[in-house]
Protein backbone atom coordinates (compact mmCIF):
# COMPACT_ATOMS: atom_id res chain seq x y z
CA UNK A 1 0.00 0.00 0.00
CA UNK A 2 1.38 3.37 -0.96
CA UNK A 3 2.69 5.86 1.52
CA UNK A 4 3.08 9.37 0.29
CA UNK A 5 3.57 13.02 0.85
CA UNK A 6 1.63 15.67 -0.99
CA UNK A 7 1.54 19.39 -0.33
CA UNK A 8 -1.24 21.67 -1.41
CA UNK A 9 -1.49 25.42 -1.11
CA UNK A 10 -3.53 28.32 -2.38
CA UNK A 11 -6.96 27.11 -1.34
CA UNK A 12 -8.92 29.69 0.58
CA UNK A 13 -9.87 33.31 0.35
CA UNK A 14 -13.19 32.94 2.14
CA UNK A 15 -12.42 35.49 4.88
CA UNK A 16 -13.34 32.91 7.53
CA UNK A 17 -10.31 31.04 8.85
CA UNK A 18 -12.23 27.98 10.08
CA UNK A 19 -14.13 27.64 6.81
CA UNK A 20 -10.92 28.03 4.79
CA UNK A 21 -9.16 25.38 6.89
CA UNK A 22 -12.06 22.91 6.64
CA UNK A 23 -12.26 23.42 2.87
CA UNK A 24 -8.50 22.89 2.60
CA UNK A 25 -8.72 19.69 4.67
CA UNK A 26 -11.56 18.36 2.50
CA UNK A 27 -9.69 19.31 -0.67
CA UNK A 28 -6.48 17.68 0.57
CA UNK A 29 -8.26 14.46 1.57
CA UNK A 30 -9.88 14.23 -1.88
CA UNK A 31 -6.51 14.84 -3.54
CA UNK A 32 -4.71 12.22 -1.49
CA UNK A 33 -7.50 9.68 -2.05
CA UNK A 34 -7.22 10.18 -5.83
CA UNK A 35 -3.45 9.58 -5.56
CA UNK A 36 -4.23 6.22 -3.90
CA UNK A 37 -2.28 7.03 -0.73
CA UNK A 38 -3.63 4.70 1.96
CA UNK A 39 -1.73 5.90 5.04
CA UNK A 40 -1.90 9.58 5.83
CA UNK A 41 -1.10 11.91 8.68
CA UNK A 42 -2.89 15.21 8.12
CA UNK A 43 -1.59 18.06 10.27
CA UNK A 44 -3.05 21.49 10.84
CA UNK A 45 -2.03 24.33 13.11
CA UNK A 46 -5.72 25.25 13.48
CA UNK A 47 -6.71 23.35 16.61
CA UNK A 48 -10.42 24.15 16.31
CA UNK A 49 -10.57 22.65 12.81
CA UNK A 50 -8.88 19.45 14.01
CA UNK A 51 -11.22 19.31 17.01
CA UNK A 52 -14.29 19.52 14.73
CA UNK A 53 -12.92 16.97 12.27
CA UNK A 54 -12.17 14.50 15.07
CA UNK A 55 -15.70 14.68 16.53
CA UNK A 56 -17.50 11.33 16.46
CA UNK A 57 -20.60 13.00 15.02
CA UNK A 58 -21.17 16.25 13.19
CA UNK A 59 -23.31 18.79 15.05
CA UNK A 60 -26.55 18.72 13.02
CA UNK A 61 -27.09 22.47 12.71
CA UNK A 62 -23.51 23.69 12.64
CA UNK A 63 -22.85 26.36 10.01
CA UNK A 64 -20.24 24.08 8.43
CA UNK A 65 -22.14 20.84 8.97
CA UNK A 66 -22.14 19.92 5.27
CA UNK A 67 -18.36 20.35 4.97
CA UNK A 68 -17.79 18.46 8.23
CA UNK A 69 -20.08 15.70 6.94
CA UNK A 70 -18.05 15.48 3.73
CA UNK A 71 -14.83 15.22 5.74
CA UNK A 72 -16.35 12.58 8.02
CA UNK A 73 -17.41 10.57 4.97
CA UNK A 74 -13.93 10.85 3.45
CA UNK A 75 -12.32 9.71 6.72
CA UNK A 76 -14.61 6.64 6.80
CA UNK A 77 -13.22 5.31 3.53
CA UNK A 78 -10.89 2.31 3.38
CA UNK A 79 -7.64 3.99 4.42
CA UNK A 80 -5.84 5.08 7.55
CA UNK A 81 -5.93 8.81 8.22
CA UNK A 82 -4.74 10.43 11.40
CA UNK A 83 -5.71 14.05 11.97
CA UNK A 84 -3.23 15.92 14.19
CA UNK A 85 -2.79 19.38 15.57
CA UNK A 86 0.69 20.76 14.98
CA UNK A 87 2.10 24.02 16.24
CA UNK A 88 3.02 26.36 13.41
CA UNK A 89 6.43 26.89 15.01
CA UNK A 90 7.11 23.15 14.88
CA UNK A 91 6.62 22.83 11.15
CA UNK A 92 8.41 25.38 8.98
CA UNK A 93 7.32 23.58 5.80
CA UNK A 94 3.61 23.87 6.53
CA UNK A 95 4.06 27.45 7.66
CA UNK A 96 5.88 28.25 4.41
CA UNK A 97 3.11 26.64 2.35
CA UNK A 98 0.44 28.54 4.30
CA UNK A 99 2.22 31.83 3.74
CA UNK A 100 2.63 31.09 0.05
CA UNK A 101 -1.03 30.06 -0.21
CA UNK A 102 -2.32 33.19 1.50
CA UNK A 103 -0.72 35.33 -1.20
CA UNK A 104 -1.86 33.07 -4.05
CA UNK A 105 -5.52 32.49 -3.17
CA UNK A 106 -6.56 32.38 -6.81
CA UNK A 107 -4.38 29.32 -7.47
CA UNK A 108 -4.81 25.67 -6.60
CA UNK A 109 -1.32 24.17 -6.74
CA UNK A 110 -0.16 20.64 -5.98
CA UNK A 111 3.47 19.64 -5.57
CA UNK A 112 4.60 16.03 -5.66
CA UNK A 113 8.01 17.14 -4.49
CA UNK A 114 8.82 20.22 -2.39
CA UNK A 115 9.26 23.54 -4.19
CA UNK A 116 12.78 24.99 -3.98
CA UNK A 117 11.76 27.85 -1.69
CA UNK A 118 11.13 25.25 1.05
CA UNK A 119 14.69 23.85 1.09
CA UNK A 120 15.72 25.70 4.27
CA UNK A 121 12.39 24.91 5.95
CA UNK A 122 12.87 21.20 5.20
CA UNK A 123 16.38 21.34 6.60
CA UNK A 124 15.14 23.04 9.80
CA UNK A 125 12.27 20.56 10.25
CA UNK A 126 14.47 17.52 9.57
CA UNK A 127 17.19 18.83 11.91
CA UNK A 128 14.76 19.22 14.78
CA UNK A 129 15.29 22.97 15.16
CA UNK A 130 13.69 24.12 18.43
CA UNK A 131 11.28 27.03 18.19
CA UNK A 132 10.48 29.36 21.05
CA UNK A 133 6.88 30.44 21.52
Amino acid sequence: MPYGSVASAGFGGSGDALLAELLAIRHGLLLVWELDIKFLICQSDFNEAIRFVNLSSVPPFHAYGAILGDISYLLSRDWMVQMQHSLREDNYVVDGLAKWGSSHIDLDVVWKSPPNYLDLALLADNSGVVHLR
